[in-house]
């Protein structure tokens, strides 16, 4: 019982504060993306709507970039160190979501900020697209520490792919989400509750199946010391 403690808390003080780091590099960006986009706004409004968009945009895109750059160097290292390959594959799902958690936190602030209101819709499809990005980094890590070189190749392909969507994302700003999201809003209500139950489904079978691909990695990983 006492190691059990003493493990759980090793896990909250290593991989914690790197969720909670990442949040506050996230918080860093926004606020200083929202204070230059919204220069020349007189309204708060401008200042938030700005926070808003950005915390959305890079918020989704550090979910992936977690597991590869947190994920892929600190699990082969803490097993080098004599970490258990269970624990150090489970204390990065604990990274991974304190991150989400506090980053989603964020989002929901910044978002209440700028319109006011909690947009539920929004808000749901932002949560599974930080599940569906946390899957998407577990196995490109995965691929990295099974396949060395040829893994970083397709994780650099991957992570190339996701760049350029973030990239289209910030060229055509937040009317684009605002009109699809009143698009799928216009829907009937059965229609809405189907696609967002089908949209968790697949994010939740995806982050299992990366899930046990790296208890699986790291199961038969050859430490090199």
């Amino acid at each position: 019982m006492e190691q059990s403690k003493m493990i759980i808390k090793r896990n909250l003080l290593f991989w914690g504060k790197y969720g909670i780091q990442m949040t506050a590099i996230l918080i860093g960006f926004v606020l200083l993306y929202g204070l230059f986009f919204s220069m020349g706004e007189s309204a708060d409004s401008g200042f938030w709507q700005s926070a808003n968009f950005f915390a959305v945009l890079i918020g989704i895109m550090f979910n992936y970039i977690g597991p590869i750059s947190y994920g892929g160097a600190y699990i082969p290292m803490v097993l080098s160190f004599g970490s258990g390959r269970k624990e150090a594959a489970w204390g990065a799902q604990l990274l991974y979501a304190g991150y989400a958690v506090t980053a989603y936190l964020f989002i929901l602030f910044t978002g209440y900020m700028s319109a006011g209101r909690m947009d539920g819709f929004k808000n749901i499809l932002i949560a599974e697209a930080f599940v569906l990005c946390i899957a998407f980094g577990q196995i490109c890590a995965v691929l990295q520490m099974r396949y060395g070189k040829k893994g970083i190749a397709v994780g650099i392909i991957v992570t190339v792919a996701v760049v350029m969507g973030i990239g289209a994302g910030f060229i055509m700003g937040s009317d684009l989400a605002d009109t699809l999201t009143a698009w799928f809003q216009g829907q009937s209500g059965s229609v809405i509750s189907m696609g967002l139950l089908i949209g968790a489904v697949v994010a939740a079978a995806l982050y299992a199946v990366s899930l046990v691909m790296m208890l699986r990695v790291v199961s038969k990983y050859e430490v090199q010391v």
